[in-house]
């Protein structure tokens, strides 16, 4: 696999006003960067290596399944709750996600395709290459990676291509997920009430 992520500026941006962080703010990244990192690296470092299609997809979709899960831990304490119910799948998940409105849909976009590829290797045993999943799926998956790729790098194998929308996915949620928690620590902190009543009272234009 030809790693060239060094080159592979992440754009993380969605369209403004779709959803509450339809961009990553300034503020804590640095920090939230170096405290992120070790457990991200960790995560990434699964399908670094991996030159299998389907090894690749199944250990990759994992990988985004844990992101997607700690995006919703930085807002439902009581996640633990539905995590070992047999029908919280990896599409509710997303689909619960997405229905926050909290992060750009895009992103979610991007797992949801990831998750629809392991499907097709997990579900036909004939599948067991790139090669053989269908052309619109594989076109999707160029076209979200097209979306995060905001250097146009050249990445040219489907592997590579799987492998790099995996990473920038990844990311793009952990950073997310940051900000998110952010939000409910100051939901849930005894700041709230007073900022609310003043935002209540204050006069609208007319």
């Amino acid at each position: 696999m030809t790693d060239n992520m060094a080159e592979f500026a992440v754009n993380s941006e969605g369209p403004a006003g779709e959803s509450i962080f339809f961009g990553l703010s300034e503020w804590g990244l640095g920090k939230a960067a170096g405290e992120l990192e070790p457990k991200l690296q960790q995560e990434l470092s699964r399908v670094h290596d991996v030159k299998d299609d389907r090894l690749m997809v199944l250990l990759g979709s994992l990988v985004i399944e844990n992101a997607v899960e700690g995006l919703l831990a930085a807002f439902m304490p009581g996640l633990a709750e539905l995590r070992d119910k047999p029908d919280f799948s990896f599409s509710l998940k997303i689909a619960v996600a997405r229905a926050t409105r909290l992060v750009p849909s895009r992103v979610l976009g991007a797992a949801d395709i990831i998750r629809s590829i392991r499907n097709e290797f997990v579900h036909n045993l004939e599948i067991d290459s790139f090669e053989r999943i269908p052309p619109k799926l594989l076109s999707s998956m160029a076209g979200h990676l097209k979306e995060f790729n905001r250097t146009n790098v050249a990445i040219t194998t489907t592997l590579d291509q799987f492998y790099h929308l995996v990473v920038a996915t990844t990311m793009t949620l952990y950073l997310y997920a940051h900000q998110v928690k952010a939000l409910d620590s100051y939901v849930r902190s005894g700041d709230l009430g007073p900022h609310l009543e003043q935002f209540v009272g204050r006069e609208r234009p007319a």
